[in-house]
């Protein structure tokens, strides 16, 4: 994303100072700061590394789900429930990249919570959602979200 709106000739900054500290130091492991405003490399931790894909590669981002987000050994699954749940994962970027209609691609990183026992991992893209893809197929620009979100369901 950084480099996306770099490329278009915008400036990135952040109010560093505005973050809380913890906030702070999630984003420089997992590598955001780093790919916006920072110099500082980052680090394996508990932090799945943030990560901008223009372009879908389904390798790249099996071997990522794979590796970076499951294989780390904070969820012990069975070799076919980590691929089912990969490929399940998988769908998400696809559905991103085939119905989001985004110009920049889509962006992901997580983090392990090992006190609360939780593994996240975040997807975004910045294109169309699924209401506004709901009411072009219908062509009906004033179908509710709520409408939509069921009827996409």
């Amino acid at each position: 994303m950084g480099s996306s709106l770099e490329s278009q000739g915008r400036k990135v900054t952040f109010q560093q100072d505005t973050l809380h500290k913890k906030v702070k130091i999630n984003l420089q492991q997992n590598g955001f700061m780093y790919a916006f405003c920072q110099d500082m490399a980052p680090w394996l931790g508990n932090s799945i590394p943030y990560r901008e894909d223009p372009k879908q590669n389904k390798d790249e981002l099996i071997q990522y789900l794979a590796e970076q987000w499951l294989g780390r050994g904070w969820v012990h699954v069975s070799q076919n429930l980590q691929k089912l749940i990969v490929a399940t994962v998988l769908e998400i970027y696809a559905n991103a990249f085939e119905h989001g209609r985004t110009d920049i691609g889509v962006f992901s990183c997580g983090q392990h919570y090992p006190d609360l026992k939780q593994l996240k991992l975040t997807v975004v893209y910045f294109g169309v959602g699924i209401p506004q893809n709901v009411r072009d197929f219908h062509k009906n620009r004033n179908l509710p979200v709520d409408q939509a979100l069921q009827w996409a369901f």
